[in-house]
């Protein structure tokens, strides 16, 4: 066994405990030369690490050099347009989505899915979502490196591709996408997929000492929610060594709300110092979307208290209810929450809708009499004056059942 030497010097008083016991014992360690000897050293050379650490390449250790991280999402869900933003962010040294760069990271990219024009839209798309002046475009390529590969795998991708252009760009860190199309095994078997992580590619980025992201892809998600993922950790495909090997763990999960996701963090997500909308806990997710802006392919956040105000109303919201109101003529309260509820609208969550839109003047309501019967209740667009001296059925109805005032009915001035 070879004891390497130490790197510090531990305490005067540890150093002197340790040295009387090894006395005692008769085994004082020495170095050994022998190269392909396995290594040991003694606990005390193990330190906490400085606040500076240069090993460290997200914030709060949440991933260093040596480590990997598992990037993993459904398919054709935007996981390289997701890393492609990760990768510009960081290379500019700004946090993104709550994941936060220790400095400026060079990044290569070794990726078989998306041919140039594809790269070249996410790239661009990235830069306009990002508003990112000339200079920190021309910064942030400087930075990022693309390698496309579509044929080797295995040991052949490690040490014929990996390991001569790690050794010629010396990255911070490498990405692979996606997993399965460089495993050069079985995903599901773990002798297969252990070797790749650990005899192949962890010798490189111990050698190289950089980090990892792997892109990979999720099982198969149902849509039984009794059968849905809740451990997050285990949501990639394949064999549990996938997530096992991993350092940290990052999970796209498509919500039930459109265009919502989660961002989680799935293992050693603490680490993040993520809040909760109230800032009292700690969370291990964000929300985010994609950027509805034309030719723009990138991702943005959403509040948490917005997010989760979208899930628990199943992603309704004012504007659901707005659109099945008519820009003129009157529509009965009762008839809108009908239509609202035949359109995914829970009762309850409608009252709450249209009492908001109310109260922010984006609907009207009125009291209309009616012979020998309570007012009916009645919403417009516009804010009108009401005769209280007509009865409903001085109005006319037309095909679509809005109502519309008589000639004296005026719009408010």
């Amino acid at each position: 066994m070879k004891i390497q030497p130490k790197t510090h010097q531990p305490s005067e008083e540890l150093s002197k405990a340790l040295a009387e016991h090894f006395a005692k014992k008769g085994t004082i360690p020495k170095p050994i030369n022998m190269d392909d000897t396995p290594i040991a050293r003694t606990l005390d050379e193990f330190v906490k690490p400085p606040s500076n650490d240069p090993g460290e390449l997200l914030k709060h250790r949440y991933l260093c050099k040596g480590g990997g991280l598992l990037l993993v999402g459904p398919t054709g869900h935007g996981k390289s347009s997701l890393a492609m933003q990760l990768m510009i962010k960081w290379a500019l040294g700004q946090p993104v989505f709550g994941l936060e760069p220790s400095r400026p990271l060079k990044s290569l990219l070794v990726q078989a899915e998306n041919d140039d024009g594809d790269l070249g839209e996410m790239k661009t798309g990235v830069f306009n979502g990002l508003n990112l002046s000339l200079d920190q475009q021309t910064e942030a390529c400087s930075r990022i490196c693309v390698s496309q590969e579509t044929s080797k795998t295995g040991a052949t991708l490690c040490y014929d591709v990996l390991d001569p252009l790690l050794n010629a760009i010396k990255p911070d860190l490498l990405w692979i996408d996606p997993a399965l199309a460089y495993i050069g095994g079985d995903m599901n078997n773990q002798k297969d997929v252990g070797a790749f992580l650990r005899n192949h590619l962890n010798p490189l980025i111990e050698k190289h000492n950089c980090g990892v992201v792997i892109i990979h892809h999720t099982n198969k998600l149902s849509k039984d929610p009794d059968k849905q993922m809740t451990d997050f950790t285990y949501i990639g495909a394949g064999s549990a060594e996938w997530s096992n090997w991993s350092r940290a763990i990052i999970a796209l999960n498509k919500t039930d709300v459109d265009n919502l996701y989660e961002l989680i963090a799935a293992k050693r997500g603490a680490r993040l110092k993520w809040r909760t909308a109230d800032g009292e806990g700690l969370s291990m997710k964000r929300y985010i979307g994609h950027c509805k802006r034309p030719d723009t392919i990138c991702w943005i956040e959403m509040a948490i208290a917005e997010a989760e105000e979208l899930r628990a109303n199943n992603g309704k919201s004012v504007e659901d209810v707005l659109k099945h109101v008519a820009k003129s003529g009157l529509i009965a309260k009762e008839d809108l929450k009908k239509v609202c509820q035949q359109n995914g609208i829970g009762k309850h969550l409608v009252i709450e809708l249209i009492s908001e839109l109310v109260e922010d003047e984006q609907l009207f309501e009125y009291r209309i009499p009616r012979k020998e019967v309570k007012p009916k209740v009645m919403l417009s667009r516009e804010q009108l004056i009401v005769d209280p001296c007509l009865t409903l059925d001085s109005y006319t109805q037309d095909s679509q059942g809005y109502y519309h005032a008589p000639t004296n009915f005026k719009e408010a001035a």
